[in-house]
């Protein structure tokens, strides 16, 4: 089945932009709502984070699994559907939340439906890509968690919290998802697995070891690892940073994370398309070096504004740099019947380690040696992510047929 033209792929690539953006708003609506749940719930801090550790652990489980299973079967639509489905059931699940247990468990389904949603896509906007559109197209797609995540989630759940009970807007928030599952069932095409047969006419697959032999694969894990964890050194404690070392005000500060906000919009849109036409190598190597720039100004220049200026200068390439490492390299360095495997692996690796692990052991850290020092921790981080990425060898086909 030919997938790739024009039309197709525009189509691809908006219906996946709206799918993780939607998805977006529930995973980080919770946060702008979790004053009001903990107060009602009577949670401590330890039970929020338990929270986040329950769904990112069972993100990581169907990930791996169902990831697998993608590339066994050679499905990829007849996955998605149902689990963006299962995100829809787990969020709307919050609405019946009068216990913490029940909150865990209704936030445990979305984590398992949310686990493979973004392999699938990506490996669906693999297979509907023309030449040299991956980086531009996957781009895109991850935007849709930057404008409705990051932008729109916060003005959209802050509104709805002064109008309805925070249950009811768990509900409010499922219902697109619900109707991005039903669109995907309808406009998105399935995409049979091709692999070539032997001499003998038999079809060799792939096994599971085969990933570990692959160079690009075992370093863009480690990537995941230091990268995210970096991300998540800056998204835990900038707030907290420039309100307490840099001395903003809440408003300040307000504007300083949107001013980054927006910024990342563009980042994500212009970091992977430029790396259709220059490589994705020396992309993710630059990016990490003005990802670095912000933490670490933040800790050489304590207790004034650089830290503030150059975090929404650079802080926006953060995240925008996951669209490669996570993503677009894995998928060019591997087979389409590895494609999903080891997406989800380097997703799980990084999600699990860098996004659930290294923040427990990050809050002793800021505790002990403070914010200033936390900030130079995660510069170190994503330098090392910059080191790692010297490792790597380019997929781009392009740079590769020149």
């Amino acid at each position: 089945m030919n997938t790739k033209n024009n039309k197709y792929e525009g189509i691809v690539c908006f219906v996946f932009f709206l799918t993780w953006g939607f998805v977006f708003i529930d995973k980080l609506g919770i946060n702008y709502m979790m004053p009001e749940i903990s107060k009602e719930l009577s949670l401590t801090n330890a039970n929020i984070g338990q929270i986040g550790f329950v769904t990112t652990t069972c993100y990581v489980i169907t990930s791996i699994i169902v990831g697998s299973l993608s590339d066994k079967t050679g499905y990829r639509k007849k996955f998605i559907v149902p689990f963006v489905l299962l995100t829809g059931v787990g969020a709307f699940a919050g609405i019946f939340a009068q216990t913490y247990m029940q909150l865990l468990m209704a936030r445990a389904i979305v984590g398992l439906g949310q686990g493979p949603i973004m392999t699938l896509m990506m490996c669906i906007n693999s297979a509907a890509s023309r030449e040299g559109k991956i980086g531009r197209n996957s781009g895109f797609i991850i935007a849709g968690s930057a404008v409705f995540g990051n932008f729109m989630a916060p003005l959209i759940i802050t509104w709805l919290m002064k109008l309805l009970p925070w249950r009811t807007i768990f509900a409010v928030c499922s219902i697109p998802i619900f109707v991005i599952g039903i669109v995907i069932a309808v406009f998105i095409k399935e995409v049979p697995r091709q692999t070539a047969p032997d001499a003998a006419g038999n079809v060799k697959k792939a096994t599971t070891s085969t990933l570990f032999k692959n160079r690009n694969f075992v370093i863009c894990s480690l990537i995941a690892i230091s990268g995210l964890a970096g991300y998540w050194t800056l998204m835990l404690y900038i707030p907290n940073y420039l309100t307490n070392v840099t001395h903003l005000s809440m408003a300040k500060m307000g504007q300083v994370t949107s001013g980054m906000g927006l910024l990342f919009i563009v980042y994500v849109l212009l970091i992977p398309t430029l790396s259709d036409k220059y490589g994705r190598k020396p992309l993710l190597f630059i990016g990490f070096l003005l990802a670095l720039i912000s933490p670490l100004c933040m800790f050489i220049f304590q207790e004034t504004g650089v830290g503030a200026i150059t975090y929404i200068a650079f802080g926006g390439v953060v995240p925008s740099l996951l669209t490669l490492y996570m993503n677009v390299i894995p998928m060019e360095s591997l087979s389409d019947d590895l494609k999903g495997r080891g997406i989800s692996i380097v997703n799980s690796v990084g999600e699990l380690a860098g996004g659930a692990i290294w923040p427990l052991l990050a809050g002793v850290i800021a505790d002990s040696k403070g914010l200033a020092f936390i900030m130079l921790i995660g510069a170190m981080l994503l330098g090392l992510g910059a080191v790692l990425t010297l490792g790597l060898k380019e997929t781009n086909p392009r740079i590769i047929n020149k």
